[in-house]
């Protein structure tokens, strides 16, 4: 629904999901840099470093696996992850549906959308549903498979005609992702 996508987008934006009240998920999938960041690794609460980068979350509802190496299946199932990581947001889960059963609002919005207070369950179907909202889909490649034959310059097109036909690039990036899935 899109009172679920709302408060997914509110959860997204919310720094207090972290201990220390510094790190939302926006932190590392910032909109302004493609969903991602322009780090090497993730920077966590304390500025702590992770291990990897953060990936992008863009088209993120299409992915056959979550993470870098494919420990969630999906969106919903890779949404608690990060919070409960020492390194990024270091809350446990229930430290944080008692954290957010105490800020005003969210407790009403949750009965509102899911009919109950705050669980860890109503949290990440809520950011999961968020997140399958953020999709690729205007790339002038989109533009061209739509209809449009002045989006792609004649060196593009030249190089997705290698890419579909002589070069099988697309026996593994294939689908909305581009991508296998695989690893």
């Amino acid at each position: 629904t899109a009172e679920k996508v709302e408060l997914g987008k509110q959860l997204y934006f919310d720094p207090r999901l972290s201990r220390d009240n510094t790190v939302s998920c926006a932190s590392c999938h910032d909109p302004e840099k493609g969903w991602s960041n322009d780090e090497a690794v993730a920077t966590g609460i304390g500025g702590q470093k992770g291990g990897r980068s953060a990936p992008t979350i863009i088209n993120s509802g299409y992915s056959y696996f979550q993470f870098w190496d494919g420990r969630a299946q999906h969106v919903e199932g890779q949404a608690l992850g990060p919070i409960q990581n020492p390194i990024e947001m270091n809350l446990t889960l229930e430290e944080l549906v008692d954290k957010l059963n105490q800020i005003p609002g969210y407790r009403e919005q949750f009965q509102k959308v899911f009919q109950s207070d705050v669980t860890a369950d109503g949290i990440a179907k809520a950011i999961g549903a968020f997140e399958r909202t953020i999709l690729s889909g205007n790339a002038p490649y989109d533009q061209y498979k739509a209809g449009d034959k002045d989006a792609l310059s004649e060196a593009a097109q030249r190089g997705m005609e290698l890419f579909f036909n002589k070069a099988h690039c697309s026996a593994c990036h294939a689908g909305p992702n581009f991508s296998d899935g695989g690893f």
